[in-house]
């Protein structure tokens, strides 16, 4: 609500829009723009010469952009990417042919081989050579296309009967396969996971559609391009636990492999075509889609199917530059920078701004957006008394940016324009929903006065508002809408400041007549122009409190706003942390030189690094001991933080030298030991054992915590600390430690297992948080560091 009562209704969220196919809303920029969609200008070939392509020579590419690629007779699998000639990883007997391969986790590699009698099987190797290849087949499937899956394992796909197989298992490593003597204890199976091909699952898909190719990806998703007997492609895709209605590809009926570009897109590729066609992932609605408008060019391509890759962008391969002497060498698909907009969208509100009154003027109309050149943004308004929506011919005109001329029975002059206005939002204070700067006449925000041109009275009054927009593009570029807001009901200075024998006499089908406006008309508009300016101004007037509240005040005032309170905002602190600092100031100041506050302003420093577990505060005393056990601990380490350099025995017992729980009642039963004498010489024992620990207290923060944050906490901390407390910042060696860190969910993270990470010199520990492995490369060449 602004100075003068007014309010205002808003549409800023993509629930706020019905979106058709040629609008689409930008979730990370909160934006409306124009949808990106190519047209298909090539003709599909034939389906004989695309099922040619489609079997063609094939390759598969791993996380390390190494490559394995199908020999041209079949009979190897040749490696290549760690140096320019391939090396043979894979051969199958002269009776065998590799028809596909596919690279997954782990070093694994998956080959379908077939006989020369027709028969096909799975064939899982290893390229760290742990096991020897093991063949994997079943009477009821005939695979002839291998996917890898990013948890491990396989699918086996039958294109002629639309069928796929789970695969599922490891073998023992060649160093487990052994004969145990008789009298050790063995499990009854030495395998409890050995790899099986599973029940083979139906594409649920009509009998006459035929299954061309498959993709997985690297985040769980599958995708099937189909044909059908006649008309387009479909592409159905599979989540992990439902398929989605298939969606037809527009203009494309022989498309002949397909590959993951991104999380949300798909290609195709179609034979002799210049460039790969991308599509967003599935609708959900089973309809027939356009190619994005982004350009992804294939030079060099060989005509041959995508390669098998878990991890986006997805491969192509290359011709060869000298013939056969040459092994072909796969290429990512990128697209080139040239957008590609439909050039004009028409979007409707999701529903009408309802005032409750039918007698209510609406009053002003700001819009936040960018409109680069030769772009614009009409906004259609039209109101009603009832819910029902009015005739599309009761709505009126307002233009942004660049509009062309549609209606020749409305000139573009007599449409009112929006003005540029040189701040984020009318709102004070407000920072605006556009994440770009303020450019004039092209970003930021645009007003205009809500009135319907060529009528006597040209106010626009009625109960429900009704909105629609057209975006107008260049195909290059288009508009892109943020937030609309709209004012009413209108505070007319004629009305409320001057005589009455200046206010408007005219109504019903008088005031609606077309014909130039009547004198009140004319003159409550034109001081809408001061209204328009001073408003703004009353309304920052009437919310300057807001500058001294720390979640609203601009970013640039917060120093000005810290130094009220005698506090100095360090440069290394995020705005997130600057305010929250201001706003808790008082509670810093009640708690300092307490560990609640040296808790508190490291948790604002570091953005919640203490409500996280990331940083765990203990004061050293909680850590004298005896017979107590720190679990988590290293307790051999003179140098790990935990034990504080106390090496001694740790051994308890529960019940009776350790406590769960109950920590301030049998705390002091942990500092005694058998060998101290009683009286006076105890007494000095314990008395020395707390003069070690007192008055010191230590930060832990985990190993992988960024260097300029444990100096931001080395700042802190030190500023925070009374001048008799020794404080340090240590790495801690485990992100779990019970006794110290051990409330669950509240200042201890438990974690997953974390990803194999490469050995760092002075910092990692073998078999604690780093393992020695062979590079899972299908290069070999890698892990031997020559050309070996």
């Amino acid at each position: 609500m602004d100075a003068n009562g007014a309010r205002f209704w808003m549409c800023s969220d993509v629930g706020d829009w019905v979106l058709g196919d040629d609008a689409t809303w930008d979730s990370k920029r909160r934006v409306l723009r124009l949808a990106s969609r190519r047209a298909v200008t090539i003709s599909d070939p034939d389906k004989a010469s695309a099922r040619v392509a489609a079997d063609s020579l094939r390759g598969t590419v791993d996380a390390y952009g190494t490559w394995a690629v199908i020999s041209r007779d079949g009979k190897a699998v040749e490696a290549a990417g760690a140096f320019p000639q391939p090396v043979v990883i894979h051969r199958v007997e002269e009776t065998e042919t590799v028809r596909d391969a596919a690279a997954g986790p782990e070093g694994v590699l998956w080959l379908i081989v077939e006989t020369s009698g027709g028969g096909r099987w799975v064939v899982m190797t290893d390229v760290l050579e742990r096991w020897q290849p093991v063949s994997l087949s079943r009477p009821d499937i005939q695979p002839d296309r291998v996917l890898a899956r990013p948890q491990g394992g396989a699918w086996a796909l039958e294109r002629r009967h639309k069928i796929m197989a789970p695969i599922e298992g490891v073998p023992f490593p060649k160093h487990l396969s052994r004969s145990f003597s008789p009298e050790i204890g063995r499990p009854c199976a030495e395998n409890p996971n050995p790899p099986v091909m599973g029940c083979p699952i139906a594409l649920p898909v009509p009998e006459t559609w035929e299954l061309v190719a498959a993709a997985a990806a690297s985040f769980g998703h599958m995708a099937f391009l189909f044909w059908t007997a006649d008309g387009d492609a479909r592409v159905v895709v599979w989540d992990g636990t439902r398929f989605f209605p298939p969606d037809i590809l527009s203009g494309l009926s022989t498309p002949f492999s397909i590959g993951w570009v991104g999380e949300n897109r798909w290609a195709v590729v179609v034979e002799h075509a210049k460039n790969a066609f991308v599509f967003h992932l599935p609708t959900g609605i089973g309809t027939a889609v356009d190619p994005v408008g982004d350009y992804y060019p294939l030079p060099g391509w060989n005509g041959g199917p995508l390669c098998n890759s878990l991890h986006a962008p997805v491969h192509y391969l290359e011709s060869p530059t000298d013939g056969a002497q040459e092994s072909p060498k796969p290429r990512p698909l990128h697209r080139l920078s040239h957008p590609c907009l439909v050039k004009k969208a028409a979007v409707d509100a999701a529903r009408p701004f309802d005032s409750g009154s039918p007698k209510t003027v609406w009053h002003r109309l700001y819009l936040e957006g960018t409109f680069p050149p030769g772009t614009g943004v009409r906004v259609r308004l039209a109101v009603s008394d009832d819910p029902d929506p009015p005739p599309r011919d009761r709505f009126v005109p307002f233009h942004f940016g660049t509009v062309p001329e549609l209606d020749p029975s409305l000139s573009s002059s007599a449409v009112p324009r929006g003005s540029w206005v040189p701040f984020p939002s009318e709102i004070p204070f407000h920072r605006g929903f556009l994440d770009c700067p303020l450019d004039r006449d092209r970003a930021g925000l645009f007003m205009v006065l809500v009135q319907r041109p060529g009528t006597r009275v040209r106010s626009l009054q009625g109960r429900f508002l009704w909105l629609a927009l057209d975006l107008f593009g260049t195909g290059q570029a288009g508009p892109e809408v943020a937030a609309l807001r709209v004012y009413a009901p209108r505070f007319s200075y004629r009305d409320r400041y001057l005589p009455d024998h200046y206010k408007e006499t005219l109504s019903g089908s008088d005031a609606d007549a077309a014909g130039p406006p009547s004198g009140p008309d004319f003159l409550e508009r034109f001081l809408c122009l001061f209204e328009g300016v001073l408003t703004p101004m009353e309304d920052r007037v009437a919310a300057a409190h807001r500058l001294t509240d720390p979640d609203a005040a601009a970013s640039h005032a917060l120093p000005w706003l810290a130094s009220w309170f005698g506090l100095t905002l360090e440069p290394a602190f995020s705005e997130r942390a600057r305010r929250r600092f201001i706003r808790e100031a008082m509670i810093l100041f009640r708690s300092h030189g307490t560990v609640d506050g040296l808790r508190r302003a490291l948790d604002i420093a570091t953005d919640g690094g203490i409500a996280q577990g990331r940083i765990v505060v203990v004061e050293d005393f909680r850590m004298r001991r005896t017979f107590a056990t720190i679990l988590g601990a290293d307790l051999t380490d003179e140098e790990d933080p935990l034990t504080s350099g106390i090496t001694g025995s740790g051994n308890s017992v529960l019940g009776r030298s350790l406590f769960l729980g109950a920590e301030e009642e049998r705390e002091f039963l942990a500092l005694f030991r058998p060998q101290i004498a009683e009286g006076a010489e105890e007494e000095a024992v314990v008395a020395a054992l707390f003069e070690q620990f007192a008055h010191r207290v230590t930060v832990l923060v985990r190993r992988d915590t960024p260097e300029e944050l444990t100096a931001l906490v080395r700042l802190v901390a030190a500023r925070e600390t009374p001048a008799h407390v020794e404080t340090r910042v240590v790495a801690a060696s485990q992100n779990l430690v019970v006794g110290i860190a051990s409330l669950v969910a509240v200042d201890t993270a438990l974690e997953s297992r974390p990803p194999l990470r490469p050995v760092t010199e002075n910092r990692s520990r073998l078999s604690r948080d780093t393992t020695v492995l062979d590079t899972p490369s299908l290069d070999p060449r890698l892990e031997q560091g020559g050309h070996g």
